[in-house]
């Protein structure tokens, strides 16, 4: 299933990117930001990463929980790539993976608490899709499996622990093409929980294409096209 996951991920994408640029251009309309930047590689990278559009606004409330979330998505991220393998650079400030000792997914899961009561709220309400609420209870349910695993590992003494050894050898072993269970996750007793984890970070993949969440591969783009 991760396999067909990561191929449905790319090919998803590149499908969407291909539709978007077959689409007939609309010469008679503009999207561009006045006034204009000088730098405008720099002006895409600020509208990308520091949410001016959010900074705004006046809801100081949703751009502290905004940016917390996409902070501690970046955390992850990192974390995840060091289950892969050694990265000397992130380990330049030592750390035990994950990072922040839990902090960084107890953010997350804080911060998308927060996405889904706001929908309950006007006018946020009438504006809601199904959609909006499948991908944030998808994502708090990843979020809170992946917590469970790491938290249990860090803090509990009763053989709760994966070491990162066997999440290496796993990961490892998907890479080559060769998958392998070691026995230090087969006989954990957050198996389960490690493989629903696994289980539905597979089917977010696999919907990521044809999702909402599609805007953080189109980011680049649609700001790019807003400073042209």
């Amino acid at each position: 299933m991760l396999y067909a996951a990561i191929v449905i991920f790319i090919a998803g994408i590149i499908v969407r990117l291909i539709k978007m640029i077959q689409r007939p251009r609309h010469k008679a309309l503009t999207l561009r930001i006045f006034p204009e930047k000088r730098s405008k590689l720099l002006a895409i990278l600020n509208d990308i990463f520091l949410f001016p559009g959010v900074t705004r606004g006046k809801d100081t409330t949703f751009w502290v929980f905004f940016g917390l979330f996409h902070i501690a998505v970046f955390f992850l991220f990192l974390g995840h790539l060091e289950l892969i393998a050694d990265i000397k650079v992130i380990q330049l400030v030592k750390h035990k993976i994950f990072l922040g000792k839990g902090l960084v997914g107890l953010v997350a899961i804080v911060s998308l608490f927060f996405f889904l009561f706001r929908r309950f709220r006007s006018p946020y309400r009438e504006i809601s899709v199904p959609e909006d609420f499948i991908l944030i209870l998808g994502l708090l349910v990843i979020s809170f499996f992946g917590a469970h695993i790491n938290l249990a590992s860090l803090y509990s003494s009763y053989g709760f622990d994966i070491s990162v050894e066997d999440y290496r050898t796993y990961l490892g072993s998907m890479i080559r093409l060769r998958p392998t269970i070691p026995t230090g996750i087969s006989g954990s007793p957050h198996q389960v929980i490690l493989v629903l984890h696994i289980l539905l970070a597979n089917i977010f993949f696999m919907y990521f294409p044809f999702s909402k969440v599609m805007h953080s591969i189109l980011a680049f783009f649609s700001n790019a096209a807003k400073r042209r």
